[in-house]
């Protein structure tokens, strides 16, 4: 079954979606105040629609309406291109093309913050040990490092506790136009330690925020590197297949921070590593085109989806049926069309993780 247009969830007073929606005995809608003020120019309290004199004077307002036309509006909302949103905050900010830009990303605990600090050699970004992400938006900080002009954008992080994931995935995007014309590197925050199914997740859904072109412009950098004791990185790194995974994909780069060293020689050599990826990759950074390609490849997925499930929501249609009717039953058709829209959406951008990228990390050690 086609959704249903905006026009269906219009009242046919105002023309404009449903406000706090009531309906009649003859079960017809209106807005609460559409229908107050179109009675007050009327002798009867008659439907606008089909001129049926309501016997009932209290109004009765149609939940199930509302629910529809509250997940209607958000789902219209979702439908502003997310390049445009992103075009529009780079609109708004002028970027030097001589300056270096770079993404930090990572769960929360991971030590984003203090190594957007370390880099910049200052207390850039606010920084503190808790389970709960101290960066709750994308934040930028700007600074010169051996003659070079850096910004770093830090992000919140994932798994935190006072934030579900969505949210925080839905702003990380925002660093896209922050850095715009686009990062030269995303750097992947992991603590040295062991690399535990959350680390995982972490590596996978930023390959589904940004696609699979993100990986020429990955790097990993390891924090705490003086938990590592007399053990080599090499020695870690080689103790989890999936870790070796995820760093092959990002064509072997990493780099590690001894968090009890003041050294600037760190902060130089990670430098080195990144303008080499810069070269690399022909002097080119991530752009929105790139990440809208990741969009269109879920878009996609949620479409075969929706196409491999058709069966099964043809059959709840039919349950519908038995159990409504008339404008109630297009009202509860809806609202399945909308939750399996969801559902399918939240399927693809897990199944989209199986881009090269990542592949090699998404078994569970």
């Amino acid at each position: 079954m086609a959704s249903m247009s905006e026009e269906d969830f219009c009242c046919s007073v105002c023309r404009d979606v449903f406000r706090d929606p009531v309906i009649l005995s003859c079960s017809h809608s209106f807005c609460r105040d559409c229908l107050k003020t179109w009675w007050t120019e009327k002798p009867t309290q008659e439907c606008p629609v089909c001129k049926t004199i309501s016997s009932n004077p209290e109004l009765t307002r149609n939940l199930e309406l509302m629910k529809l036309c509250e997940a209607f509006l958000q789902q219209r909302d979702r439908r502003v291109s997310d390049s445009d949103q992103l075009r529009d905050t780079a609109s708004k900010m002028s970027k030097g093309s001589d300056e270096l830009r770079i993404v930090l990303v990572g769960k929360t605990g991971a030590g984003k913050s203090s190594a957007g600090n370390n880099i910049l050699a200052r207390e850039a970004f606010e920084s503190e040990m808790s389970c709960e992400s101290v960066t709750t938006e994308c934040t930028k900080e700007t600074g010169k490092v051996g003659g070079k002009k850096v910004a770093l954008i830090d992000t919140p992080g994932l798994f935190d506790t006072s934030l579900d994931n969505e949210q925080v995935l839905k702003r990380i995007k925002m660093c896209i136009g922050m850095s715009s014309p686009g990062p030269h590197a995303f750097l992947v925050i992991l603590q040295i330690g062991r690399f535990t199914e959350e680390e995982k997740q972490t590596v996978k859904m930023i390959q589904d925020t940004f696609g699979v072109d993100a990986d020429k412009y990955t790097m990993v950098l390891f924090t705490h590197g003086d938990n590592l004791g007399k053990q080599t990185i090499e020695k870690f790194v080689s103790k989890s297949k999936d870790l070796q995974g995820f760093i092959q994909k990002c064509h072997g780069r990493y780099h590690v921070f001894n968090n009890k060293e003041q050294n600037p020689s760190q902060v130089t050599e990670l430098l080195k590593k990144i303008h080499l990826m810069i070269k690399d990759n022909g002097g080119s950074y991530y752009t929105t085109e790139m990440y809208m390609k990741a969009e269109e490849e879920i878009e996609r997925k949620k479409q075969q989806i929706l196409k491999e499930t058709e069966a099964k929501r043809n059959k709840e249609m039919e349950e519908l049926k038995a159990r409504y009717s008339g404008e109630m039953l297009e009202l509860q058709k809806e609202i399945i069309i909308l939750r399996r829209e969801a559902e399918a959406r939240a399927q693809a951008e897990r199944e989209c993780d199986v881009k090269p990228f990542f592949k090699k990390i998404c078994a569970i050690s």
